[in-house]
């Protein structure tokens, strides 16, 4: 048995009333959309979210190489381990190239 409460809320924002429901009555804060609507008791708690949020993006934004590196090693991987795979990015590669090809022929006409 949950001895839990909740609670449904109200909120007008920008003339549109938004409805959060379930909110467990015993938490100071709880965040919907991945974060970017925060619903808290003080501004110390949004504060707080806020921070946390501003590091990790930093850190992801610094680490961006990394994160590209990464995707180009996965990819080199799954192409051994996965004939398909190979052959749907070998396609893809293929049909952006025939889409640049054509974006500089459209140009060359429009010149």
């Amino acid at each position: 048995m949950n001895n839990s409460s909740t609670v449904d809320l109200k909120i007008k924002i920008d003339d549109e009333v938004k409805e959060f429901n379930s909110i467990p009555s015993a938490a100071n804060m709880v965040s919907y959309n991945n974060g970017k609507v925060i619903l808290s008791e003080t501004k110390q708690n949004i504060q707080n979210e806020v921070e946390v949020l501003l590091q990790n993006s930093r850190n992801i934004v610094d680490n961006i190489d990394t994160y590209r590196d990464n995707i180009t090693e996965c990819e080199n991987i799954l192409k051994q381990l996965n004939p398909q795979f190979a052959k749907d990015k070998e396609r893809d590669s293929r049909l952006d190239l025939l889409e640049d090809k054509l974006d500089r022929i459209y140009e060359l006409i429009k010149k």
